[in-house]
């Protein structure tokens, strides 16, 4: 696509931030799931802890999904209108691609 040296400079300090943000988030994370095995294997199952536990997983995803969804508008911003529509019609051209391969 073309990128200056400029996008491509900003584009990796917005991927460097987001690998920062989510290397602390995957601590986290594992932690949820220490947790979760230690009551998988207990004589009897905290309900209580077990659906507190579900939940942040699932808040913790669904942080996850946002921030990338953020991550990917900024990186799309910083396009030019030419580049924002080369972008769109290789991505049109992957799902249809995707979408062949997925129907064999």
């Amino acid at each position: 696509m073309n990128l200056t040296d400029a996008q491509q400079s900003q584009i990796k300090d917005l991927k460097t931030a987001y690998c920062q943000h989510n290397r602390e988030a995957m601590k986290a994370g594992w932690q949820t799931r220490k947790e979760m095995m230690q009551l998988r294997y207990a004589e009897s199952v905290d309900q209580a802890k077990l659906d507190s536990l579900i939940a942040e997983a699932s808040e913790a995803y669904a942080n996850k999904l946002a921030d990338k969804a953020a991550l990917n508008n900024a990186v799309f911003n910083l396009l030019t209108a030419e580049q924002q529509q080369q972008l769109q019609q290789k991505m049109a051209e992957y799902h249809t691609k995707y979408d062949a391969q997925k129907s064999n």
